[in-house]
């Protein structure tokens, strides 16, 4: 269970309904933020690099599936270096999962469609 304090109230909460909800609300913040100002993109596209290196600091810690949340967020925030990602030793506790060939084979595919479409 989570704990979440507020100054009038503390409720508990399922790790998965607090990550749904933690979710839920990054993903309207991060809209709010592209309608409200293009410039707000390099902030996300920063994000996406904390994620990045959230993911490397798990898989050195051997947390896997934190790593894979990290990087599955890094991704949807924008993070498509691939050639980082195959060559970085901190992620090599990652690269004996299939959850890794997953995600390389989902960017490889997002980066041909890209090209494919002029982009």
């Amino acid at each position: 269970m989570a704990r979440f304090s507020w100054k009038w109230k503390e409720v508990e909460l399922s790790e998965s309904l607090a990550q749904k909800l933690a979710l839920h609300f990054q993903t309207q913040l991060y809209e709010a933020a592209l309608k409200s100002e293009p410039a707000n993109v390099e902030w996300i596209v920063a994000l996406g690099d904390l994620h990045y290196n959230l993911a490397r600091t798990h898989s050195l810690m051997g947390q896997l599936d934190r790593a894979f949340q990290s990087l599955s967020r890094a991704i949807q925030l924008g993070y498509n270096k691939i050639d980082d990602l195959r060559a970085d030793p901190d992620l090599e506790n990652l690269k004996k999962d299939s959850r890794y060939q997953d995600i390389i084979k989902s960017l490889l595919s997002r980066k041909i469609g890209k090209q494919q479409m002029g982009g």
